[in-house]
C-alpha cells in the first residue's frame, strides 16, 4: 500500500501512490505535485520520485498539514459527517 512519508523525509509529506492496485482509500487530494508531494501511478514512479524530495517546500508542507489536520479542521469534518448522517 502507498503512503505519505512524514517523518522519514525531513518532515515532508513526500510520496503517495494513486494507483488503486497499490494504494487504497485515498485519491491524492491535498497534494500539490512538486510543492507538497508527488503522486505516482506505479511503484517505479514512486521510487524515481524519492530523489526529488528536496524539491518540496517544507513551509508549504507544514502549512498544508496544519490547515488540513488542525484540531479545528478535524473537528469540523467530524461535525460535517455527523450532520450528514443525521440529516441525510
Amino acid at each position: 500500500m502507498g503512503g505519505a512519508v512524514p517523518g522519514g523525509a525531513g518532515g515532508k509529506l513526500c510520496l503517495w501512490n494513486a494507483d488503486p492496485g497499490l494504494c487504497t482509500g485515498w485519491n491524492g487530494e491535498g497534494i500539490e505535485t512538486g510543492r507538497t508531494g508527488f503522486l505516482s501511478r506505479t511503484t517505479e514512479e514512486m521510487v524515481a520520485q524519492v530523489g526529488r524530495i528536496g524539491e518540496l517546500s517544507r513551509q508549504a508542507c507544514r502549512e498544508a498539514a496544519e490547515k488540513r489536520f488542525s484540531i479545528r479542521a478535524v473537528a469540523d469534518e467530524y461535525l460535517r459527517v455527523y450532520e450528514e448522517a443525521l440529516h441525510g
